[in-house]
């Protein structure tokens, strides 16, 4: 019996990438395509989403890269455009998971921007709870921030569903017992919901 539905955030429930800000800051998208993958990479978003305040993230990076003061200072200052919209068909399927009496949880990385995007996005409050890894200084895959979700909820993880965007988050969550779904869309979402 599955009682639980544990959603990621970032490309699941809100749409986001680098490119919805830095389309419109260089005039090379080949050079634009180069600062997202060596500059605002995964090392630099697992350290904002460890919960190191966000300036000392961007001024570190800014000594690695002096080239991109400015387009550093960017993802700071104008961080929010960094967000699409709703991830479409998900504010449906939670209404409708909560008629069919399943609790509902976010577990995502995030630093300390999410404050701002909390505010921005009411979808996040239409779940029962959360785990957000810049409050808790670990970020996903690491097993002891699915753990923190598991104990504070009281969760089964044998009742349990995880979705994420990253393979690699999901496998995390399985060798702890919980379903794994790696998402791709709110249909693909709900079948396999339905399917377990």
């Amino acid at each position: 019996m599955i009682r639980n539905i544990i959603f990621d955030y970032g490309r699941v429930l809100v749409d986001y990438s680098p490119e919805y800000l830095y389309k419109s800051v260089f005039d090379d998208k080949q050079e634009m395509q180069w600062f997202i993958d060596h500059v605002v990479n995964a090392e630099f978003h697992t350290a904002l989403d460890l919960g190191t305040p966000t300036r000392q993230i961007i001024e570190e990076w800014q000594r690695r890269f002096p080239k991109y003061k400015r387009e550093l200072d960017i993802y700071d200052s104008d961080y929010m455009r960094l967000l699409g919209d709703e991830v479409p068909g998900m504010r449906q399927l939670i209404n409708d998971l909560h008629q069919q009496g399943m609790k509902l949880y976010g577990l995502t990385n995030w630093g300390q921007k999410f404050k701002l995007v909390y505010q921005q996005f009411d979808i996040f409050r239409l779940l029962d709870g959360q785990v957000v890894s810049g409050e808790e200084n670990i970020v996903k895959p690491d097993p002891r921030i699915y753990q923190i979700l598991l104990s504070r909820y009281n969760l089964n993880p044998a009742e349990s569903v995880f979705t994420d965007d990253r393979q690699d988050n999901v496998e995390a969550a399985c060798r702890l017992g919980i379903h794994g779904i790696v998402f791709q869309n709110a249909t693909q979402l709900r079948n396999d919901i339905a399917s377990l």
